[in-house]
């Protein structure tokens, strides 16, 4: 089966390059602008569409909005554990160091790497990851030995990590939808990956005589996810439609300034020769001109010529017109809650629903992304020589700080036996690590109980119950 690509080549790639250009926002003119242009074959057409760009005005809400979905994805650090082959969680301190000293290295070198052979130049290759699925859809994770590394004494430093380009990895696939072959086009190789019966990927490089053998246990080198775009057409019309507002605040701007005037039943001014000359415009500058004759030449009479000034519209056609637009965009990507009161009209309980509608959306996303980093580490741990353990990866979803409504709905729960200590500052995000803030919590607590002040020791002549004096009597 071919790759998806194989139909609509060009109109695929067409559409990847506009989505990084949106996120990227270099020249969001070439892709935001909806408004009026200059035809290429119009006189001075170079000089009017350096004016036109020289107004543009942008704001780069998918950029925005792109940064808010990731980083509630992988801002923070996921974590990740080790099962044996039954399936059991294990403890294996020695396979667990070693696998967390290769994170961190790969980490480390990524800021060492070319950035041009990336799409967004991100130094994290989990953000960029992220981003590039995000984006256009499909993302990759590579791991390679880069020949300056083949020799190192530790095995950890050998093997790196790379983020491919967007359709620098094509997958051919069977009838039945199973990947037959990835290919990876880097300059002028190409990286040929097949996978045998016994699961050992064979990766044939054009410039290599003999293909290299990797056991992965029936994983491939190269991990792809595909998942739907976030750049809808229709995200990317509100972009549009902001940018062209914001472009006419700006024009709106100028001509309350720098006022136009229309004559009416005026001569065009000429030179003493007749030629048409270009009226001076200016701040300051009263122009003035004649009526057009009429009647005969003997008894001439003139027209009265009138003059009609432009006016600019309420900037409230405009700011009403942005603010529609990104409410929609927001409430699109599931970000309604971030906005503010004013602009979005959201308070309490419609706020706490938005942003629970966030987290679901970002767990649709989330299954997917760990199943890639997963299999990148456990492909680590093999040849690493951990045969028998399997990486298992969460990551770690945030949707930002609770608004104080939230954050008195998660305390009036555990306050009412509701919530568990744990479960609580968990919601709350107040700390980084649960665990190391209820031993701190509990710690502090044994301190105050010593140096709380002892009872006072109970008298032996004390009766045990004030009734019993009735006895004695």
């Amino acid at each position: 089966m071919a790759d998806r690509r194989k139909s609509g080549y060009y109109g695929y790639f067409r559409e990847v390059k506009e989505n990084i250009a949106y996120y990227r926002g270099d020249d969001l003119f070439a892709v935001a602008w909806i408004g009026p242009t200059v035809p290429p074959d119009s006189e001075n057409a170079d000089r009017k569409l350096a004016e036109l760009k020289r107004v543009f005005q942008a704001h780069n809400v998918l950029h925005e909005l792109t940064e808010n979905w990731r980083n509630g994805l992988i801002s923070q650090p996921f974590q990740w554990f080790l099962k044996d082959k039954k399936g059991d969680r294990v403890e294996a301190s020695e396979a667990e160091t070693v696998l967390q000293r290769w994170i961190d290295h790969v980490e480390q070198q990524a800021i060492y790497q070319d950035p041009c052979t990336t799409d967004f130049e991100l130094s994290d290759p989990w953000s960029e990851f992220v981003t590039q699925v995000g984006v256009t859809g499909e993302g990759s994770l590579r791991l390679w030995q880069p020949a300056k590394f083949a020799e190192m004494d530790d095995p950890v430093q050998r093997i790196h990590l790379h983020v491919p380009r967007t359709g620098t990895v094509v997958v051919d696939r069977d009838n039945d939808g199973f990947i037959e072959s990835v290919k990876y086009n880097y300059g002028t190789e190409l990286e040929t990956q097949t996978m045998a019966s016994n699961g050992t990927v064979s990766v044939d490089v054009s410039s290599r005589e003999e293909p290299l053998a990797v056991e992965t246990d029936g994983r491939w080198l190269i991990q792809q996810i595909r998942m739907p775009s976030l750049f809808t057409d229709s995200a990317k019309r509100k972009q549009g439609s902001i940018c062209h507002a914001l472009t006419m605040k700006l024009r709106n701007q100028e001509l309350g300034g720098f006022k136009e005037r229309t004559f009416l039943n005026a001569e065009f001014p000429v030179d003493d020769e007749g030629n048409a000359i270009e009226i001076t415009r200016g701040p300051g500058i009263d122009q003035y001109a004649y009526g057009i004759p009429q009647g005969d030449s003997n008894t001439p009479s003139y027209t009265n010529p009138s003059m009609i000034e432009s006016e600019p519209v309420s900037v409230e056609t405009f700011i009403d017109s942005i603010n529609t637009d990104l409410q929609l965009l927001y409430r699109e990507f599931r970000q309604g809650h971030l906005l503010a009161d004013a602009d979005g009209g959201l308070s309490g309980e419609s706020r706490i629903q938005m942003r629970q509608n966030f987290e679901l959306y970002l767990k649709a996303w989330k299954r997917p992304i760990e199943s890639a980093i997963a299999n990148i580490l456990n492909i680590v741990l093999r040849l690493l020589d951990y045969t028998e353990l399997e990486a298992v990866v969460q990551l770690n979803i945030t949707t930002g700080k609770l608004s104080s409504e939230e954050r008195q709905s998660v305390i009036g729960e555990y306050q009412a036996g509701l919530l568990s200590k744990a479960t609580a500052l968990e919601q709350l995000d107040s700390v980084d690590d649960v665990d190391a803030e209820l031993a701190l919590i509990k710690e502090e607590a044994e301190e105050a109980m010593k140096t709380r002040p002892e009872p006072l020791p109970r008298n032996p002549m004390d009766k045990d119950d004030p009734e019993d004096d009735s006895e004695d009597a």
